[in-house]
């Protein structure tokens, strides 16, 4: 659209113009439907445009380009064809016209490699720096913890615009007027008024002019209601993860419940990690005086009793439930998982399979005396490399890593299994030259030493020689 609009409207669309300033306005910052009619209809009747062909197509397909007509929908307040137009950029900086293939791919890879290290240096940035507060607000602190910096400074940004604002109640935690102090100095058709709608209690806001939808983060308005309410922190429905620290902290469908967002209390290692912990913490609290000990043995029983029925029902998923199901396993079944190095993993993909790291490692005992020696692999102990275990076609087929003698590679394919004299890979490849023999005493090939015709001198030094000779 503002390709064609220089060559259109001639005269009117120069620097110097103000026509250029008001049209841009129109385009970037309207919010609601009534600042679009009111600011296109102020900016026909200023200039005088009524019968311009251009502009009345434009108005026709307004809700095709207009922000205010598709703010319902999430674009990361990108137009539609915005993210394809800067990636044609980058791409024309990198990659000349008309270039052949080989010098196409080694651009792009450059294009690659400099847009990683600006992520990479992005990503240090959130991690190092310490973030700078505009207003020091409750809610500006926590956005500082959550958002990564690029996107904490815009969020100061709006936090700062809202300055400008006043709330108004209508209804209690239901319905707020965001009105805008000293609205002559603004344009006459930028909007006085906002309304915010609040819902469940402040868990969502909403506001009319739709900034939070349209981008994703919230705008000046909602953010001066929840100030209004008392919130220190933005609630987490508000939180897009994508702007978050943990925006790559995205797992597979079968791994999701893992997420830092999204564990799951099913898990086994979340639930006994979290009560051992908060069992700890009580420890700590109890052991203080003697008063707090008497409270938190209080505590600790009317928990034991208000658990104890509720604790009847087992789901198996309890760590003491599956050190039991290990327990009652066969002896022969868990020798091979154990000695077998395939580490399995539980419905929940926790990594812990059966548990078998709780438990330790079964050490069978040898014949005769015991000794201090250490355990051996099966490659290095010469008395196990002649012995084939009972069950090693099973553990072979179960597990793939059974013991063994240590694999050797060949050194001309580096495949297993065979040395290099008998590689079939050697070919007709001459045997390597052996080195010239040399004179260790002269260096000079052809000869050998004790037949040099130059033989090291070598010279005797004598200790305390000048006390000899004064004797």
């Amino acid at each position: 659209m503002l390709k064609k609009a220089k060559e259109t409207f001639g005269r009117y669309y120069t620097k110097r113009s103000n026509f250029r300033a008001d049209f841009h306005k129109i385009v970037h910052h309207m919010l609601t439907e009534d600042e679009f009619e009111n600011a296109w209809k102020m900016l026909i009747d200023t200039y005088g445009l009524q019968k311009n062909n251009y502009l009345i197509n434009l108005y026709e397909v307004r809700a095709k380009w207009a922000k205010p007509y598709f703010k319902g929908k999430f674009c990361a307040k990108m137009t539609s064809t915005q993210r394809s137009e800067s990636a044609n950029h980058m791409l024309k900086a990198y990659i000349p016209a008309s270039c052949p293939m080989h010098l196409f791919v080694r651009q792009y890879m450059k294009l690659l490699f400099d847009r990683e290290a600006v992520e990479n240096y992005e990503e240090r940035r959130t991690k190092i720096t310490a973030p700078v507060m505009r207003l020091n607000k409750p809610l500006e602190q926590h956005a500082s913890t959550v958002y990564t910096r690029a996107m904490f400074e815009k969020f100061g940004d709006i936090l700062y615009e809202g300055g400008q604002y006043r709330v108004e109640e209508v209804e209690n935690k239901v319905k707020y007027l965001v009105h805008r102090y000293h609205p002559e100095r603004y344009e006459k058709w930028c909007r006085v008024v906002h309304v915010v709608h609040v819902i469940d209690a402040g868990a969502h806001v909403s506001c009319e002019c739709g900034n939070f939808e349209h981008m994703g983060i919230l705008c000046c308005h909602a953010l001066k209601v929840l100030e209004f309410m008392g919130f220190t922190e933005i609630p987490a429905k508000l939180i897009l993860k994508r702007w978050t620290k943990d925006a790559r902290d995205v797992l597979p469908e079968h791994l999701a419940h893992l997420q830092k967002d999204q564990i799951s209390a099913n898990s086994i290692t979340f639930r006994h990690s979290n009560l051992y912990m908060h069992a700890m913490e009580v420890v700590r609290l109890g052991d203080a005086n003697t008063e707090a000990y008497d409270k938190a043995m209080d505590l600790l029983k009317v928990a034991m009793q208000e658990l104890s029925p509720i604790a009847a029902i087992r789901d198996g998923l309890g760590l003491e439930d599956k050190v039991k199901e290990i327990k009652a396993a066969p002896k022969d079944q868990a020798t091979l998982k154990g000695h077998g190095c395939g580490y399995g993993s539980d419905a929940e993909g926790s990594g812990i399979g059966n548990l078998l790291g709780l438990t330790a490692h079964v050490h069978k005992r040898k014949p005769g005396r015991p000794t201090n020696n250490r355990d051996k692999p099966p490659y290095d102990d010469r008395g196990a490399k002649n012995k084939k275990p009972k069950n090693s076609k099973k553990v072979d087929a179960e597990g793939g890593c059974g013991t063994s003698k240590r694999t050797r590679f060949c050194s001309i394919c580096r495949e297993p299994g065979h040395k290099s004299t008998t590689c079939p890979q050697r070919g007709d490849m001459p045997p390597k030259q052996r080195k010239e023999a040399k004179c260790t005493n002269c260096g000079v090939g052809g000869h050998r030493k004790n037949t040099c015709n130059n033989p090291k001198v070598v010279l005797h030094v004598v200790e305390n020689a000048g006390l000899c000779l004064a004797g």
